[in-house]
């Protein structure tokens, strides 16, 4: 009895590798760079004016609430509140009492000076530098990045050669 003849093809000893793989992730990891960066840089920016934005508004509630406090006692007729009143604006002292330290006609008579809070303390804007970042952020560079990455990834995604046999 005959054999059957076989048509198989013999096992060929170079092993194809997509070399397409490599250009796909650097596409897409440089691609990923341009965007996410110069928006991770703008939200960075937005949330130093919002800490800059709530601190200034602690501070005129502080300012707020010192003056509502100090209108708050003139209302009511606070026995101390009166007496600083009477030394500073009239500069009058109860026979009853005497003054240890002379007060000065020349200085501001004002009330205010004392109801304001201390200075406003704004935070700092701290930025990183990379060369990555200073890439990805600039009006020059950006657009070649852009470009390659997207030379990249049409080669890291074309079929790969196939032999003619």
């Amino acid at each position: 009895m005959p054999r059957p003849h076989r048509t198989e093809q013999p096992a060929s000893a170079f092993v194809s590798i997509d070399t397409g793989w490599p250009f796909l992730f650097c596409a897409l990891l440089l691609l990923a760079c341009t965007v996410l960066i110069p928006a991770f840089e703008d939200l960075e920016y937005v949330r130093w004016q919002r800490d800059r934005a709530l601190a200034l508004e602690a501070h005129r509630f502080d300012r707020t609430m010192a003056y509502e406090r100090y209108l708050a006692a003139l209302d009511r007729r606070d026995p101390g509140l009166i007496r600083a009143l009477a030394l500073t604006q009239l500069n009058a002292v109860p026979e009853t009492r005497t003054v240890l330290v002379p007060v000065s006609l020349t200085g501001p008579a004002s009330i205010f000076a004392d109801l304001e809070p201390g200075p406003v303390r704004l935070p700092e804007r701290v930025e990183t530098r990379s060369i990555l970042k200073s890439l990805t952020t600039s009006r020059w560079a950006r657009p070649w990045l852009i470009g390659l990455g997207a030379v990249l990834l049409f080669i890291g995604l074309t079929p790969p050669a196939q032999p003619r046999g």
